[in-house]
């Protein structure tokens, strides 16, 4: 099983003074096969507030959903399902705390598909 953490970039900010931009770090991936192998990406870092994509390359629809739930019974952060080809923004990474761990699955393939994502403290 291909297994890796995704390292994240930190963005330099275009204006002096400026607030440093989020990190960005590659997306979060679901490959040919990942129906029965997994994400393609099961670790995947990123800064709460920051922005990160998810990559569908498998025939099979699939999306990311986090475990934790927030005070409204909703995910922390989440994605729409996509298709073959078709990627997404994970919406809500400015519910999550810098320097934690959050857990996630896919909501169509929940037994098979599970990742974790790594919040890197805002710099």
């Amino acid at each position: 099983m291909r297994r890796f953490l995704a390292s994240a970039a930190v963005v330099a900010p275009a204006v002096a003074g400026a607030t440093p931009a989020a990190a960005v770090g590659p997306p979060i991936a679901a490959g040919p096969g990942s129906l029965a192998a997994g994400y393609t990406t099961p670790a995947a870092a990123g800064q709460s507030g920051g922005e990160m994509t998810f990559v569908n390359g498998d025939f099979a629809p699939h999306d990311v959903v986090s475990v934790d739930r927030g005070p409204n019974g909703l995910p922390l952060f989440y994605t729409q399902i996509v298709g073959l080809g078709e990627r997404t923004p994970v919406i809500g990474l400015d519910n999550l705390e810098g320097g934690r761990t959050y857990a996630f699955f896919c909501s169509l393939h929940p037994d098979t598909m599970r990742g974790t994502l790594v919040v890197l403290p805002r710099s």
